[in-house]
């Protein structure tokens, strides 16, 4: 209920900024964001206990990056589990997910496994992994059981590439390395936070950082807080929108390139830019010279990255076509906690008799889909750079099922809507009505059907004007109209 509570406050801040002046507003704001902070840390008990560090996600992506070399997509439980048995002499836990098919399976079979992965290790490298995996398991104690049932490493090879060579400088031999290992999201997000403040103005920094932290599943620590470079590809996103509100197109195509080596679903955000010029090219006029810079900048280093992962032999090509069929296996088994569009029709679908429900989800799905991606494509175009960027939110959340936590970069309308203060409260308030939702109703699982539907309210909302603009959907003109947006 506290997220509730500081969101329904920052509405009511918003609703009467224009009254109360904008440094009362921002001072506020800086109340807000502090109480924000708190509520965030779960009182700073963090993962309970007061333990800062996300042990679980966090030994996934440091003992996965840094060893993925030897370990790949599908050695990580096994090897865990031998290095148990070599440790310990037994091993502690009944279940494993076994990471080559995606089930759930014995301990005792992923055990067998492990040992073709064992035998890739140096003895020195061996010893040292299971020096890491031992502090790992002895700090998760009886939640290793829950650790390797998981769904394994899942970055990119350009994620495991990076962070790998990083975690070998990070030595977790004691609690302060671990905590360094932690630490580096928020620093990494602090300054992105900055940035924002530097181009955008401090408002706007503070309204991103309060939501950043009370965002539902995003925001909360118990998600991803701390792990190990896992808001990377926000940050690099988040980076190329801020080098966009400077005129630095260039740039930011580079960053938002970085963030689709890391996470490919930023790539998405890439697409108002594409229409921009094809529409030009359509219509017989010269493209924005702007946007030019901003694809040569995306196309001209999404390939180097590609490129640096093939230099590097366990992280190459066939590291790639793992971690595509990693991707088809936990696409197979994904979790529950997911939101968009397309779970909003599959619900819908189950209402039908049982033979008409799966293709009705999937005619749905792809209409809600294409409908979302054409009301982004055509809002795009009445928005400014940045917000032309910032409507491939519409389009990522009306094609993918995303996990909960991927509802961060929704931050990025806060930034396209800054001069808005009522869009604002609007954000903030379904961030209000989900989070009292989930308190007062609980639901469990149809939460996140309810959260997708009231994101979906959100987006109709925000940009109601435009969308029921109907004069402006045909013909497609170009140069496209830019509205200048209320205040």
């Amino acid at each position: 209920m506290s997220e509730a509570v500081v969101t329904f406050l920052v509405v009511l801040v918003l609703l009467v900024s224009d009254r109360i002046g904008r440094r009362r507003t921002d001072a506020a704001l800086v109340v807000l964001a502090l109480a924000a902070g708190v509520v965030h840390t779960d009182y700073f008990d963090f993962h309970g206990d007061g333990s800062f560090v996300h042990y679980h996600d966090a030994g996934h992506h440091y003992l996965g990056s840094k060893y993925f070399s030897e370990l790949g997509y599908t050695g990580l439980y096994g090897a865990l589990l031998v290095a148990e048995m070599e440790s310990e002499g037994d091993i502690s836990s009944v279940l494993a997910r076994d990471l080559v098919s995606g089930e759930l399976t014995t301990a005792e079979a992923v055990l067998a496994q492990g040992e073709q992965f064992r035998r890739g290790f140096s003895p020195p490298r061996w010893l040292e992994f299971r020096h890491d995996a031992t502090r790992f398991r002895q700090a998760l104690g009886p939640l290793f059981s829950d650790f390797v049932t998981d769904h394994g490493f899942e970055p990119t090879p350009l994620w495991a590439l990076g962070a790998g060579r990083l975690a070998e400088q990070l030595s977790i031999d004691s609690s302060g390395g671990m905590l360094t290992v932690a630490l580096l999201d928020g620093v990494l997000m602090a300054g992105v936070v900055l940035a924002l403040g530097l181009v955008f103005g401090r408002r706007t920094a503070l309204l991103s950082l309060i939501f950043l932290v009370t965002a539902f599943g995003g925001g909360n620590f118990d998600w991803i807080g701390g792990a190990y470079l896992r808001y990377a590809w926000l940050a690099s996103l988040m980076l190329g929108v801020a080098a966009l509100g400077r005129g630095w197109h260039f740039t930011a195509g580079i960053l938002v390139a970085l963030s689709t080596g890391l996470r490919l679903f930023p790539g998405i955000f890439v697409l108002a830019a594409v229409a921009d010029v094809v529409l030009a090219l359509v219509h017989g006029r010269r493209p924005r010279r702007a946007w030019l810079r901003f694809l040569a900048g995306f196309v001209v280093t999404l390939p180097a990255l590609f490129a640096v992962t093939l230099a590097s032999e366990a992280h190459g090509w066939q590291a790639w076509q793992g971690f595509a069929v990693n991707m088809r296996l936990y696409l197979e088994t994904m979790p529950y906690n997911v939101m968009g569009v397309q779970q909003v029709t599959a619900t819908l679908a189950t209402l039908l008799p049982a033979s008409l429900s799966t293709p009705a989800a999937s005619l749905l799905g792809g209409l809600a889909g294409l409908l979302c991606l054409s009301a982004a494509l055509w809002l795009g175009r009445r928005q400014d750079d940045v917000g032309a960027i910032s409507m491939g939110c519409l389009a990522l959340f009306g094609l993918l099922e995303l996990e909960i936590y991927y509802s961060l970069v929704l931050v990025l309308l806060i930034i396209a809507n800054r001069h808005r203060p009522k869009a604002l409260a609007t954000l903030f308030g379904v961030e209000a009505l989900v989070w009292g939702a989930a308190t007062i109703l609980g639901l469990g699982q149809a939460m996140h059907v309810v959260h997708s539907l009231l994101l979906l309210f959100l987006f109709g909302a925000l940009y109601a004007d435009e969308l029921l603009d109907a004069e402006d959907w045909l013909p497609i003109s170009y140069p496209p109209k830019r509205a200048i947006r209320d205040t």
